[in-house]
């Protein structure tokens, strides 16, 4: 994560917010270029070390943002729905 143009690394117990902490820049940088009139796109990517850490996280995007996202995991031999996912 990025904040003032500086890294930021952040380690803390389960349940304290750091989904968020990312999430609401994204959503300030989204949110300020459509003010703007811009029609920038903007991506990014999150990677989590496991597909039920990374279900938690795709959860809270739905829950706290209004950001298209797209949950990709591996161990699936049909890729066919992700894939469908992205392009839409």
């Amino acid at each position: 994560m990025f904040v003032g143009g500086r890294e930021i690394i952040v380690k803390s117990r389960t349940g304290t917010g750091k989904t968020l902490s990312f999430l609401l820049p994204l959503s300030e940088l989204v949110a300020r270029d459509q003010d703007q009139g811009l029609s920038t796109k903007h991506s990014a990517i999150i990677l989590e070390p496991t597909r039920e850490l990374a279900r938690q996280v795709q959860t809270q995007i739905n829950k706290f943002t209004d950001l298209k996202s797209v949950l990709l995991t591996g161990g699936f031999s049909d890729r066919s729905e992700q894939l469908r996912d992205i392009k839409m």
